[in-house]
């Protein structure tokens, strides 16, 4: 006669039926906060005057944002990962790092190129409601993102050294 024996408790296999955050998670939801400070701070000065005192506190305020986005990127990547879908999050957490700690527009360029190229990396696979969920952070940083890479992409002005080559 066969004895049943569980080793896991009935339950803990399948998928949780509503989302609840992790540490990480919620570290980047407040994140997805500064970045998008940070890319309205930044199309401020897309096309501002460097050199015009009328800019100097919008260029002090896009400092301050840029500051403070990559100190809660910073925080993203100090949390340990409980789960599986932690790990897209942190990895968007270290490529916006280096974009924009990059100091070149042909490195922030390449950087984020790496968004489309290894795609897998940056989404969370499953049609749970924590997969749906980190897929959506996921899609509001690479838009955010997306739209930091186009202020950098545009009308090259490194002639000009009054002018603001864009970017973080």
């Amino acid at each position: 006669m066969a004895i049943k024996v569980t080793t896991t408790p009935p339950g803990e296999t399948e998928p949780p039926a509503r989302f609840t955050h992790t540490p990480i998670s919620r570290c980047f939801s407040r994140l997805l906060g500064t970045l998008g400070c940070c890319v309205e701070a930044e199309r401020d000065i897309a096309h501002a005057n460097w050199a015009d005192p009328a800019f100097a506190d919008w260029l002090t305020e896009a400092e301050r944002t840029r500051v403070t986005t990559l100190a809660g990127m910073a925080e993203v990547l100090n949390l340990q990962i409980e789960r599986i879908s932690d790990l897209p999050l942190r990895l968007t957490a270290l490529l916006g790092q280096a974009m924009l700690r990059s100091t070149h527009p042909n490195e922030f360029t390449q950087l984020y190129g790496l968004l489309d190229r290894h795609a897998d990396c940056f989404c969370c696979p499953g049609s749970d409601p924590t997969s749906r969920r980190v897929d959506r952070m996921l899609s509001t940083a690479k838009a955010r993102l997306h739209v930091l890479a186009a202020l950098s992409a545009g009308p090259d002005t490194s002639s000009d050294p009054e002018v603001s080559p864009g970017g973080c």
